[in-house]
């Protein structure tokens, strides 16, 4: 089985959002959208088992949080997704949160107990990042 590494959690953002891909040093781990954004997305790791066991502690640790599903403008409630990657094998555990906020205290959590996993990017827009198709429950 593929994994995928930091630099494709990252390939596939900056593909997302029309951006190259350059090797930058950055003292941010985690790139966050507008906390007061009312439909984020959170690429927050590889949808292999390694990946859902990081988000899955890092939401034991905030009881407040609730995987219940997505509503636009509601706090500390999101919907967790497994994406496949256009042109990869590869899958990716997305958030899609109601407040921007919740995204990106969940990317921070995520990567704060799992900093060799991925550099989480979370992401204010409508609809899922283009280079994701077949979003499904986890």
């Amino acid at each position: 089985m593929k994994t995928m590494t930091k630099w494709g959690v990252a390939a596939l953002v900056t593909s997302a959002l029309g951006v190259g891909l350059l090797p930058v040093e950055t003292e941010a781990a985690v790139t966050r959208a507008q906390d007061d954004c009312v439909t984020a997305w959170a690429v927050l790791a590889p949808g292999t088992d390694l990946g859902k066991n990081a988000v899955q502690g890092a939401m034991s640790k905030h009881k407040e949080w609730s995987a219940s599903g997505y509503e636009r403008g509601v706090a500390q409630k999101f919907e967790l997704m497994i994406f496949d990657i256009i042109g990869s094998e590869d899958t990716a555990l997305v958030a899609h949160c109601g407040a921007g906020v919740t995204c990106n205290e969940l990317a921070e959590e995520v990567h704060k107990s799992n900093p060799n996993l991925s550099n989480p990017v979370v992401v204010c827009t409508v609809d899922n990042p283009s280079s994701l198709q077949n979003g499904r429950n986890m």
